[in-house]
This record gives structure tokens, C-alpha cells and sequence, in this order.
């Protein structure tokens, strides 16, 4: 089995993953990866889960065969399979196992814990940032984020992941 990537209208993911799941039950699966992230609004932090890559959805399968590209393509909101519905290729193994290595369970990139060192450098406890601490490429303290670059689907991909801050190495002194 394949995964491939589906272009689709940003901020519709759950509901056109919802809408491929009823047409096509059998012949795909269809997931769509997510983050958790801090989020402060009206001076309140709470945690919100977010798509990972806004505006697409994979989805699982032998082939894209002409039937299920048909299906795909009476669906408002879905707009191509990448690269192109003319040239159909699925994701690179490589891509999603370093995308499945963010994940715990449910396709969900959970909130990391860390703590900065005495050079105020990032270090990772726990969580999908751990062994990936060259990838970030910068942090936001204040929002609990780490950005990182993500090569995948021949392009580099910045997202934003979300660390909370346990303590300073600098504190143990």
C-alpha cells in the first residue's frame, strides 16, 4: 500500500476526510495529520489540535484508479492529488517515516517537553521533537513553539511544533 498526498481546500480537512471516508469506505483510508498547540486568545492558554500541513490530506491505497480519482474529483473542496491528477505519484517511504516518527497514535504530533541549556540552546525530554533538535530552525518561547523544516514531497516544509517548557539547566545550579 501507497500513501498519496490530496490537495484540498484549507480549513475543510476534517470534513472532506469525512466526505472521501462515505464515498470511497473500501477502497482507501484517509487520514489527515495534526499538532497540538499552545494557544492564547483573550489572555487565556489552551491547547488546540491543528493540521500539520493546512490544505492536504493523505490517503492510503494500492493505485489511484480512474474510479477513485472520478470520486475524488466530485468532492467540492478537492482539488488535485500531488503532484499533478495527470501524474499521480504516492508519497516517498522515506517522507512517511520521518512524518510517522512525529506521531504517537491518531496521526497526532503531541506537545514535547523541553528545557534550554546554559547557552540557552533547546534540548528536547520527550516527545516528537526528541532526535530532531537540528531541524529546528527557530523557537518562539513565548508561544511554546519550535519551528522546523521538513524535506518532504521534493520541497523543504516549515511547520510550527509545540514544546512546553519544563526547566532550565541553568536553574540546577
Amino acid at each position: 500500500m501507497d500513501f498519496f498526498a490530496l490537495h484540498i481546500k484549507t480549513g475543510f480537512e476534517t470534513q472532506i476526510q469525512q466526505l472521501i471516508a462515505e464515498k470511497l469506505p473500501s477502497e482507501i483510508s484517509v487520514f489527515c495529520p495534526m499538532r497540538e498547540l499552545m494557544i492564547r486568545r483573550k489572555g487565556k492558554t489552551f491547547k488546540e489540535t491543528k493540521p500539520l500541513f493546512p490544505g492536504y490530506i493523505f490517503v492510503k491505497a494500492e493505485e489511484i484508479t480512474a474510479n477513485i480519482l472520478a470520486a475524488l474529483k466530485s468532492i467540492p473542496g478537492f482539488f488535485q492529488i500531488l503532484p499533478s491528477n495527470k501524474n499521480i505519484k504516492p508519497v516517498l517511504k522515506q517522507d512517511m517515516q520521518f512524518l510517522d516518527s512525529l506521531f504517537k497514535k491518531n496521526f497526532t504530533a503531541h506537545i514535547s517537553k523541553a528545557r534550554f541549556d546554559e547557552n540557552d540552546r533547546i534540548e528536547i525530554i520527550e516527545g516528537p521533537l526528541k532526535g530532531k533538535e537540528g531541524l529546528i530552525v527557530k523557537v518562539d518561547k513565548r508561544k511554546g513553539r519550535a519551528k522546523i523544516v521538513i524535506n518532504a514531497f521534493d520541497k523543504q516544509h516549515f511547520v510550527d511544533l509545540g514544546f512546553e517548557l519544563i526547566a532550565t539547566t541553568s536553574q540546577n545550579q
